[in-house]
């Protein structure tokens, strides 16, 4: 527990722009892509980034991430990989959460879902 006993969550800001120009995740094009596209996608609603920073020292960005304005289109899912993120969230619970989407996004309960909100997905995963 880590980042939740020394570190503080942050929305993206332009202070912690600057940090991320030194950040180091590993992997180049990642490390390109907060130090200098996360702002521009945010600006262009593509996606949202997040940070965690050190209690101790504010200006270390421990980690990042972004969090994407999309859709999983569930008919694009191959029936085992949909198994797969199924399995352990009882039958009940996925159609609950299914008929809190539909309700929604104005659909009658006899409507399928073409895509899902991730919102649905992460109660699902949180519970």
């Amino acid at each position: 527990m880590f980042l939740r006993d020394y570190c503080t969550f942050h929305p993206l800001s332009n202070r912690i722009i600057k940090s991320l120009q030194d950040f180091d995740c590993g992997h180049a094009d990642l490390n390109d892509f907060f130090a200098n596209d996360c702002y521009p996608y945010e600006l262009e609603l593509i996606g949202k980034t997040y940070c965690f920073t050190l209690d101790t020292n504010p200006a270390e960005v421990v980690c990042a991430f972004t969090i994407a304005n999309d859709s999983i289109k569930v008919h694009d899912i191959p029936n085992n990989r949909k198994k797969k993120l199924l399995k352990g969230i009882p039958r009940e619970k996925r159609m609950r959460s299914e008929q809190q989407e539909k309700e929604y996004m104005g659909l009658s309960k006899d409507d399928d879902l073409k895509t899902r909100l991730l919102y649905f997905d992460l109660i699902l995963l949180k519970a």
